[in-house]
């Protein structure tokens, strides 16, 4: 992130792009995987979830970007779609689970 000049005033998106775009370098090391999980911690103000998962479409659209971006330098990314996350507390809509509607959620 360094390498990507981030700064605490950067954009949600830029920032989440920068965080996915180091992830796929660091692929290169021993013992880092293809596999990816982005979650986020924001005050309110940013984002309306203050804890956030990216979707598995909001992953592809970081992997597009990355494959049109990478090893360009500074990238500013369009806002993100509605579909590019959802809350810690509810499960990915496109991946369901086994019913788990008599377990309580992991944050309240």
């Amino acid at each position: 992130m360094n390498c990507a000049e981030y700064n605490s005033k950067e954009r949600f998106e830029n920032a989440m792009y920068m965080v996915y775009e180091a992830k796929r370098f660091s692929e290169k090391a021993d013992g880092v995987g293809p596999i990816t999980s982005l979650l986020w911690m924001s005050p309110a103000t940013y984002v309306t979830e203050k804890i956030g998962i990216a979707s598995t479409s909001g992953l592809a659209l970081l992997e597009t970007i990355y494959q049109k971006y990478r090893q360009q330098g500074s990238v500013s990314i369009d806002p993100f779609p509605d579909d590019f996350s959802f809350s810690a507390a509810s499960p990915d809509p496109q991946h369901p689970t086994d019913d788990q509607s008599d377990q309580k959620p992991l944050l309240e």
